[in-house]
């Protein structure tokens, strides 16, 4: 039995709907840019639910740019913001870790759902996934410590996310052997858990193996919303 005690990480919680509660103009997920309005027309608000989660203990906050996403974007006339818009999340975060004095808290970036959160039918082929993800990485790249691809419905879009993050070490985009770690593959439907092991396991360790550093590792975990639990593939 280690002697050793585990060491525990503690995430940021929701950032959409506090941003609600808050009073934030965050209108219906399935309808609009959700968050992302945030960023336009309450940065200051975004900025605070930040700093009240880094004050709170979070040794990780996450950017704003969860439906920083073209499909979502495009609701709202927003498409052509893609980038602009993932800088201001980010630069959100780093202003909040600032305020908050506490310079050992990591940024994370989001690799979302691509369309309305849940909606399984709606996510589109792999290679097309890939391109989107790839897009955001490279804007992440330079102001973030990790990414999380969160609340995930389908194996394919935890695969093209983890491409995407892959691809973007290796050409020394995004430091992924470094920082990165963990990698967060949020997998909604427990029903996936061992298609998604088979999966990552057989393709990850091959996109990964010229992105790790001398003496890197990453970490790749699967969360399963229903529970709550991590699992490592």
């Amino acid at each position: 039995m280690s002697s050793v005690a585990p060491r525990i990480t503690i995430l940021d919680g929701a950032m959409g709907t506090e941003l609600r509660a808050r009073g934030a103009a965050v209108p219906d997920y399935r309808s609009s840019a959700w968050s992302a309005m945030a960023l336009v027309h309450d940065p200051g608000t975004v900025r605070q639910v930040h700093g009240d989660y880094i004050a709170a203990g979070a040794d990780v906050i996450t950017a704003n740019n969860y439906a920083v996403v073209p499909n979502l974007l495009a609701r709202v006339g927003m498409t052509d913001r893609l980038e602009e818009l993932t800088r201001l999340a980010c630069r959100l975060a780093h202003e909040a870790r600032a305020a908050n004095r506490r310079p050992e808290v990591r940024i994370a970036g989001s690799l979302p759902p691509l369309d309305t959160t849940y909606e399984s039918d709606l996510v589109a082929p792999e290679h097309d996934l890939y391109a989107v993800y790839l897009r955001i990485a490279r804007v992440l790249a330079a102001d973030v410590d990790l990414v999380i691809a969160e609340t995930l419905t389908t194996v394919r879009e935890a695969v093209a996310a983890a491409r995407a993050a892959a691809e973007a070490a290796r050409v020394g985009l995004l430091r992924l052997a470094q920082f990165l770690g963990p990698l967060q593959l949020a997998v909604h439907h427990l029903d996936h858990l061992r298609e998604c092991r088979q999966r990552l396991n057989r393709r990850i360790p091959l996109l990964l193996q010229d992105s790790l550093v001398e003496g890197g590792a990453l970490e790749i975990l699967v969360c399963l919303d229903e529970t709550r639990r991590l699992d490592h593939v």
